[in-house]
């Protein structure tokens, strides 16, 4: 009887940022136009997006189409947003500062986010960046450091094999789940051996059996289990 082992196997695939750091701006520190520009050459040419950490907070920029991640960094209105480096969103802009958002958009637009701006990381006339070291604060304030990394998206394809069960033809479980472990998919198409035994029959038991109407006759008998 063919035999085929059966085992659950589950793939899932993720996606995660590796980012690596090429700018920190000081509290007093003047990050315009001209800062960032000695900065963007160290972005290599995989990155996906950036990341602006102020205190505790996270947020990822993408250049819009088009754009480069220099003209980005440059000019406010060429980027878009993202809290978890995977979801878009075109933000209102606030064209006097670099990075960040229009007033208000963060706490109108995105649940759990209290902030009055998206992290700003530079001005032509202020210091440091901006403007909140946390999401349930709403503003803070200029003169917050910042640090700016360049991020590139890793996808990771993980197959799980859950355990094997033998099934016969008809789909009937055969014997007990086998051991922990990963358990590939196996299938077994060839019968299973032919094994012959001898089994001796005393005269008296095959003379017993015979009463009962059996016809075997007494000596060595070879059987298939």
């Amino acid at each position: 009887m063919p035999i085929t082992v059966h085992s659950c196997i589950a793939t899932t695939t993720s996606t995660t940022q590796s980012c690596i750091m090429f700018a920190n701006v000081y509290g007093q520190e003047m990050a315009g136009q001209s800062f960032w520009q000695s900065r963007c050459g160290y972005i290599p040419e995989a990155a996906t997006m950036i990341r602006v950490d102020v205190g505790g907070v996270s947020d990822f920029f993408r250049p819009r189409a088009g754009f480069n991640f220099c003209e980005m960094l440059t000019v406010n209105n060429k980027k878009f947003w993202s809290n978890d480096g995977h979801t878009l969103y075109k933000p209102a802009y606030l064209e006097s500062h670099l990075g960040g958002s229009a007033r208000n958009w963060p706490n109108a637009h995105i649940p759990h986010d209290g902030r009055e701006y998206f992290s700003f990381w530079g001005s032509q006339s202020m210091k440091g960046g901006c403007c909140s070291q946390d999401l349930s604060t709403y503003f803070e304030g200029w003169g917050l450091p910042v640090a700016v990394y360049s991020c590139n998206a890793t996808t990771t394809t993980a197959t799980t094999h859950g355990h094997g069960v033998p099934m016969d033809s008809e789909g009937t479980t055969l014997g007990t789940t086998m051991g922990p472990g990963p358990m590939p998919l196996v299938t077994t198409t060839e019968p299973k051996p032919r094994v012959r035994r001898c089994i001796k029959i005393p005269r008296k038991i095959a003379q017993q059996i015979n009463a009962a109407g059996w016809g075997i006759s007494a000596g060595c008998k070879r059987t298939n289990p």
